[in-house]
């Protein structure tokens, strides 16, 4: 998706589903939101497995650590959903961005 008003590939395509860094969120946590426009937006941590003795901001970070964040999180919920089932049931309802 756009990261600091550039798009970036792939997540900035049609049809796909991008996700933004945001150096503010915890590491096991993303935040899902559907725009006016019906776009999905996502938002994870940029920040990957801390490094013992390194604190977090010298650590490296970024777009790549977000999309592995929010894939591996999103990921963990879709291996709950029971096969067949609709994943609109299995995923908490996104937020509403206006």
């Amino acid at each position: 998706g756009p990261q600091e008003g550039e798009p970036w590939l792939p997540g900035s395509l049609p049809g796909v589903i991008g996700v933004e860094f945001d150096l503010g969120l915890p590491r096991d946590a993303c935040d899902v939101t559907i725009d006016a426009a019906g776009e999905i937006r996502v938002r994870a941590s940029g920040y990957p497995r801390p490094i013992p003795g390194v604190p977090p901001e010298r650590n490296l970070n970024g777009l790549s650590f977000a999309v592995a964040n929010a894939s591996g999180l999103l990921a963990r919920v879709l291996g709950l959903v029971p096969p067949g089932t609709a994943l609109a049931t299995a995923l908490p309802t996104p937020r509403t961005s206006t």
